[in-house]
Formats: C-alpha cells, sequence, structure tokens
C-alpha cells in the first residue's frame, strides 16, 4: 500500500493480481486480477466480501453480503444480509431479507424472509418468486418455491414443502421432506 499527499491509498499490486485501494469517491477496497471482491460504502452503509458480491447494487443501503455474487443482483434492496456463494443472487429490490447458506434465498425477489441452510428457499428450478414473510430452515427447505407463492409459510427440516405443492399462503412444514397433504 502507498499512502499519497492527498491522504488516499494508491492502487498497488500485492502477490501479483492483489491490489487495494481506498478513496473517499469508491467504496471498492480490494480487487483480484480485476475483479472487485471487498467493498465498504460510507454513504449507503454497505459492505460486501467475495467476487461479485453486491456487485450491481446502485441505491441499496444496509445491505451485507459475503460469498461469490451474494446479493450479485441487488440494485435498491435495504437491510439484506447474504452469506454464503449465491445467496440472495436474484434479489433486485427486495429488503429485509437473511439467507445463510449456499444459493440460499437465491430466487427471492420478496422482503422479510429468511432462509437458512444450504439451498433453503432457492425457487423452483433457479427461477425467481415474489413471496414475502417466508421462514425457511434447513437444507432445501422451501426450495420449489416459485412466482407469487409461498407468502406467510414456514419451512422446517431437510427438504420440507419441496413437493411442488408449496405455494399456497400461510402454510407450515415441519420435518423431513413433507409436502401438503402430509402430517
Amino acid at each position: 500500500l502507498q499512502a499519497s499527499s492527498t491522504s488516499q491509498l494508491s492502487t498497488t499490486n500485492v502477490f501479483f493480481n492483489l491490489g487495494f485501494a481506498a478513496t473517499t469517491s469508491t467504496s471498492t477496497l480490494a480487487t483480484f486480477a480485476g475483479q472487485t471482491f471487498l467493498t465498504a460504502s460510507t454513504t449507503g452503509f454497505n459492505t460486501s466480501l467475495g467476487l461479485n458480491a453486491l456487485k450491481l447494487n446502485v441505491g441499496g443501503i444496509g445491505n451485507s453480503a459475503f460469498g461469490y455474487n451474494a446479493l450479485a443482483s441487488n440494485a435498491s434492496g435495504a437491510s439484506n444480509v447474504a452469506v454464503g456463494q449465491d445467496a440472495l443472487g436474484l434479489n433486485v429490490s427486495g429488503s429485509g431479507n437473511t439467507a445463510v447458506g449456499v444459493t440460499s434465498g437465491r430466487g427471492v425477489i420478496g422482503s422479510n424472509n429468511t432462509f437458512v441452510g444450504s439451498s433453503a428457499g432457492t425457487g423452483f428450478s433457479g427461477t425467481t418468486f415474489t413471496g414475502s414473510g417466508i421462514t425457511a430452515v434447513g437444507n432445501s427447505a422451501g426450495g420449489n418455491l416459485f412466482s407469487g407463492g409461498g407468502d406467510n409459510s414456514t419451512y422446517l427440516g431437510y427438504n420440507s414443502g419441496n413437493g411442488g405443492s408449496t405455494n399456497a399462503y400461510g402454510n407450515t412444514f415441519i420435518g423431513a421432506s413433507p409436502d401438503l397433504g402430509q402430517v
């Protein structure tokens, strides 16, 4: 790192393609081979760590993204937390979402959802869905949600609610692989 006369850090290649930069006009703190992988913002209060994390963010505030492609499509969503590769990866404007796990919440474009577990709330065949107020905890819990579905529903347990009939409002699925009609 090299300090300049303007009290800003200038870009310096460290370990070949690793570069660090910090200025008052940019939130990019580190790059690797030209790809941003660490950002912080004093105006939007956003933080990201991982290639393409928060890549398209323009107006979203208070977001935290950790992992490759975490919140990558977010443009204006606020107060989201994404931890894991592609977590909340397709969210554009949804706010108040929390996703922890690889691809968790990948397809959600709604708000106020919680997804914990690998592929929890991923979305049917990788498509987006507008669900809000969804809680999915467990590997692949709520994984088959699709457009307009699952509002205010709860999915607890491995693969719960993945039978394809899970888009109704206010459902609760508990246990490994339960679907509508199962107790």
